[in-house]
């Protein structure tokens, strides 16, 4: 199972379903209203691999632990970016819950100098700003190994296919992060 944390519009979910017939793409926000055209697609197109699961990544669905090969989060916002990047280590141990031993975890982070320092700090942040070792340090007490944090390129950036990374792209100075780390 694939799991799309703070799935947005859920199309990330479509797209994936539709390339990777054989895998369950499960996508996780908390706002319903956002995923439910998404949804109705995935009805529509008789998408049985599809779920969509309202739930705050601060209380995910223990229905669900354990199955997660692959997590990811794409482009973060309030809450799930200080769980993600600060990190909250309680409710980042909660989506470990959700991946199985082994499971990879991804996430892509986004940061503009001149429209996201206020909000980051407000989140508990550093803006811009990632100390691989307290990043490490939080992630292992959530049951992580961080294998890293890079710089996301352009390419990447561009492959998220999604509206709001689009929206991001075209930001001057924005800058991006990929997190990636593995479910010990």
């Amino acid at each position: 199972m694939s799991v799309d944390l703070g799935t947005g519009d859920g199309n990330a979910v479509l797209r994936a379903a539709r390339a990777e017939p054989a895998w369950l793409h499960v996508g996780i926000d908390a706002v319903a209203e956002g995923m439910a055209e998404a949804s109705g697609r995935a009805h529509r197109e008789r998408l049985e691999n599809a779920l969509f699961v309202r739930a705050a990544a601060e209380a995910l669905p223990p229905e669900l632990a354990g199955c997660a090969a692959r997590m990811t989060v794409v482009l973060p916002w309030s809450s799930l970016l200080r769980i993600v990047a600060a990190p909250d280590a309680e409710a980042l141990a909660g989506i470990r819950r959700l991946c199985g031993p082994g499971a990879l975890f991804r996430a892509v982070v986004a940061y503009s100098p001149e429209r996201d320092a206020r909000t980051w700090r407000e989140l508990g942040l550093e803006p811009g700003v990632f100390d691989e070792r307290s990043l490490a340090k939080g992630y292992a007490s959530a049951g992580f190994t961080l294998l890293g944090v890079r710089d996301c390129t352009k390419q990447e950036f561009a492959a998220l296919g999604t509206a709001w990374a689009r929206r991001l792209a075209r930001s001057p100075g924005r800058m991006a992060w990929v997190l990636t780390a593995i479910a010990a």
